[in-house]
């Protein structure tokens, strides 16, 4: 291999550094990801496999620069601002009109066709963009004393964007809405069609009065046919800007297939900085070439694992920034802009989480060799897995990443929304079979297989089949591992649940207990896993509570809330999922009166969910619990309302014939007959009948539906007798 030129070391030779010392008197260590800054005119990255990314490289220029009152046209030189490998930028002064610029000047030893060029690039970009957070250019010229062109600009006094958050210690609000700012300038730029090709906080001033400037065009493209023949001196395979910051495009070096999108990613990766301090990805000691995969392969740290008030939304928004995919990603900066707006006003944002589908089809892609009947099991889960909660298996062997990614890939899905739900439950049924064929030689893929396969059987409700699937998943890891294991944990608390549906209540107390037990030996408080400690706690505590043992219940449901509020924040879908539990707890306990606030307040924070946001059942199952709340105390028509709703949630998700849709049908019967509308109670009160009848489910259940249905027909057999009785 070919010595790696000086330039992959970061040597700036592009575009000179324009901010001040006098804010920083003190000179720094170069951050490490200014150390790949600029591998402009010919950075093929390729050549530079061995280069590592270090913890930061004093970059020294032994450039000679002008003294101070030297004159340049007619400005003169105050000072030196920052040198790079062509030149130098300088603080200079101008009589008319009386002003600070910024004066760039290429220095006459590096005078090339080529750097004219990329230098009166910059000027012409510059001389386009007019927008108040971008630094403006005044004049371009040559100098008749050395010949060297240099263009003035507008001379900003501030602070470097990561520094200006830091020395503030900005709030998440006041990070954003500079970030806001930082957009409309980018997005200015691209309808002027310009691409930076070098965003980074580095490159971003923030005034004395708190405006974002956005700097340095050097390497910046051109997309229109008038500069086409300058901004394509740059070969396919070249780096061109920063590494930390470049999208997975631009770090292969495929500069023809380069757009704004690009950009959009840098934003994201900037946004990524602005709110945790930290960039996405370890970088750091990697060579080259690892870090572009890792760019291109890797996901980005969850902004949560930094601060969990992060969470939701925002990290929603940074990820759709961040996609590998250009074609997912925000389509512009305006765009990305927008959503924040949103955000900052509390009102839906667009951005939503990859879907089942596109995650699916992706890993499929990844794993070409999977045989048709297992691509066929998979896409049949991606419909059916919708119900669980993440599962972490990050100590599975390597051999087992594939089926690693397909565990992560299905649990993280919220709810399937009504994609054909009898057809895929169908479907499970026919090849739930075919795990021991599948896996044959691999234990623990089929332990994946069976876990799969028992929660997307819970989601459906057909519990027999899911505690035997699930069960057959733990014999297999208790064989494979020695406790305390997360999987084996995670096994018994799977058991459990499908002992909990069963309303096998002691037995599913048992198993919880020994989850608790482990997942609390491996996993600290403050770690991500502690999320499955709350989960757990939070299901033995509505275990606890359908044994009576109330008191144990409602400290348990505290244990959890606690937990959740720490790891996601007060306004989490998980701290409601809880505050569910606690309105059910007095529900049960006949506190109706104390319920009701409590599902009304998770009514309203569900519904300013976004419209397309993915709806969990449990939403269906608390509205339930909410009309039925409200029929307790006689508020009937409101109750009618809401039991509507809940049906028909309870409908899309699950399907029409489901022991939780007969449960509702029977609820709407009741307040149907309370207000008088006897028709419509017949009506729901047979439907709950048939469904009963069709699950061939607990004999009490059935009864009870039997013994509604034939009151509420008596009664309206005797209305309808009155009825007539009484006309003339």
């Amino acid at each position: 291999m070919d010595l790696c030129p000086i330039w992959c070391l970061g040597v700036y030779t592009g575009c000179m550094d324009e901010r001040d010392p006098e804010s920083n008197p003190t000179p720094k260590p170069k951050d490490p990801r200014e150390t790949m800054a600029t591998m402009a005119d010919s950075a093929v990255y390729s050549s530079c496999d061995d280069v590592t990314i270090p913890d930061y490289v004093e970059t020294e220029h032994d450039v000679p620069t002008l003294p101070s009152g030297t004159e340049i046209g007619k400005y003169t030189v105050e000072k030196v601002l920052g040198v790079g490998g062509m030149g130098a930028v300088y603080r200079a002064r101008q009589d008319k009109p009386q002003r600070l610029v910024a004066l760039k000047l290429i220095r006459p030893g590096v005078l090339s066709s080529k750097s004219i060029r990329r230098f009166d690039l910059e000027a012409e970009i510059l001389g386009r963009l007019h927008h108040p957070n971008i630094a403006q250019i005044y004049e371009a010229g040559i100098d008749p004393e050395s010949g060297s062109p240099y263009f003035a600009m507008e001379y900003v006094a501030g602070q470097e964007l990561g520094d200006y958050i830091k020395n503030y210690d900005l709030s998440t609000r006041h990070r954003l809405e500079l970030f806001v700012k930082l957009c409309d300038a980018i997005q200015h730029a691209h309808s002027k069609g310009v691409i930076h090709r070098d965003l980074k906080p580095a490159n971003v001033l923030v005034s004395d009065d708190g405006e974002p400037k956005v700097l340095d065009f050097g390497v910046a493209r051109a997309t229109d046919a008038d500069t086409a023949g300058a901004t394509m001196q740059t070969n396919v395979g070249q780096l061109i800007g920063t590494l930390y910051y470049m999208s997975p495009e631009q770090a292969i070096g495929d500069t023809l297939n380069l757009d704004t999108r690009s950009d959009v990613y840098a934003l994201g990766v900037v946004l990524y900085e602005v709110l945790t301090g930290e960039i996405p990805y370890d970088l750091k000691d990697k060579a080259i070439h690892e870090a572009v995969r890792v760019i291109q392969d890797t996901n980005p740290t969850k902004l949560r694992k930094y601060d969990s008030t992060l969470s939701g939304d925002l990290e929603i928004i940074v990820g759709m920034a961040l996609d590998k995919d250009k074609d997912r990603r925000y389509q512009s900066a305006a765009d990305l802009s927008a959503d924040i707006r949103r955000l900052l006003e509390n009102q839906p944002i667009s951005a939503r989480p990859p879907s089942m589908v596109y995650k699916t089809s992706k890993f499929v892609r990844r794993n070409t060799g999977l045989t048709a009947t297992a691509a066929i099991v998979l896409i049949v889960f991606s419909f059916g897995i919708g119900f669980a909660t993440t599962q972490w298996v990050q100590r599975i062997e390597a051999r087992q990443l594939a089926l690693d990614n397909m565990l992560t890939t299905l649990t993280e899905m919220d709810v399937q929304k009504g994609e054909g739900p009898a057809l895929a439950k169908r479907l499970l049924d026919l090849y739930s079979d075919h795990g021991e064929t599948l896996f044959s030689s691999d234990k623990d893929s089929l332990a994946v297989f069976y876990t799969n396969l028992g929660v997307a059987y819970l989601g459906y409700e057909d519990y027999t089949r899911a505690l035997s699937s699930l069960d057959r998943a733990y014999s297999i890891r208790i064989k494979l591992y020695k406790p305390p294991h997360p999987l084996i944990a995670d096994a018994l608390h799977n058991v459990a649940r499908a002992e909990f549906f069963l309303e096998n209540y002691p037995q599913a107390r048992n198993h919880y207990q020994q989850a608790l037990k482990m997942r609390e030996e491996l996993f600290d408080l403050d770690d991500p896993e502690a999320a499955e400690i709350a989960t757990t706690i939070h299901h033995l505590g509505s275990t606890n509570l359908r044994l009576g043992n109330y008191d144990d219940a409602l400290n348990l449901y505290m244990r959890a809330k606690s937990i959740r509020t720490t790891l996601f924040g007060p306004e989490s879908l998980k701290v409601a999922e809880v505050n569910n539990a606690i309105a059910s707890l007095y529900m049960q306990q006949k506190q109706f009166k104390l319920a009701e606030p409590i599902f009304r307040e998770l009514r309203s924070f569900l519904d300013s969910l976004p419209a397309d946001n993915p709806k969990p059942v449990w939403e269906a199952r608390t509205l339930h619990s909410l009309g039925g709340t409200l029929a307790r105390l006689q508020k009937y028509d409101e109750a009618v309302t809401v039991l509507v709703e809940a049906l028909e949630l309870k409908q899309l998700l699950l399907g029409n014939d489901t022991d939780s849709v007969a449960e509702t049908q029977q609820s709407l019967a009741g307040v149907y007959y309370h207000v008088g509308q006897l028709d419509k109670a017949v009506l729901h009160a047979r439907e709950a009948v048939r469904i009963r009848e069709l699950n061939d489910g607990d004999p009490r259940y059935i009864e009870s539906a039997k013994k509604d249905l034939q009151f509420i027909e008596a009664k309206a057999t005797e209305a309808d007798t009155t009825v007539k009785t009484d006309q003339p």
